[in-house]
């Protein structure tokens, strides 16, 4: 499942990121700084969740929040803002916020609230593959790593591999 972060602040979207990221391995996290980015990852990702700042620097999460509203009731939405005025959390209300969390926060706190809310969300049959099978079904269809290395070099190696000891194997 897709996750949209909105928030202006690198290093607020960064601890946003690792804690999303930790709830669930099938989580996927994508992050906007910008109400436009926002609404552009929201259309090209189709998410199942989004956490939403206030103050953006291109507008509001409010403005996120009711482009989704209009297109989407059930999106659960969680703002996670600075503002902890009532005006402030009436007006999220009023558009349907699944969640409202007031900065500062304890991480804990924030991982229990998401985790809670991930439960109603995913799945229960969400099953991550482990790498040895997705290496398993990759060696059917290739598997292409980005690297360096000279390929014709590890191939020359492979039709050594029983002459070469692991560490000379390794050194090379």
């Amino acid at each position: 499942m897709n996750v949209i972060i909105v928030e202006d602040d690198d290093l607020m979207a960064d601890l946003l990121e690792t804690v999303v990221a930790g709830l669930h391995p099938a989580l996927r996290v994508f992050k906007a700084f910008t109400v436009s980015e926002a609404l552009d990852l929201w259309r090209s990702r189709a998410p199942g969740l989004f956490v939403i700042d206030w103050s953006l620097p291109d507008g509001t999460g409010l403005d996120v929040l009711r482009k989704i509203r209009a297109a989407d009731k059930n999106m659960p939405v969680v703002m996670v803002t600075g503002r902890a005025d009532r005006d402030s959390i009436l007006k999220a209300a009023h558009y349907g916020i699944s969640g409202y969390i007031s900065k500062p926060f304890s991480v804990e706190m924030l991982h229990e609230r998401l985790s809670g809310m991930l439960k109603a969300v995913l799945p229960e049959d969400t099953s991550v593959e482990t790498l040895a099978e997705m290496l398993s079904r990759k060696l059917e269809s290739g598997l292409q790593i980005p690297t360096r290395m000279d390929v014709s070099g590890i191939l020359g190696l492979m039709e050594r591999a029983q002459d070469l000891s692991g560490g000379q194997l390794a050194e090379r």
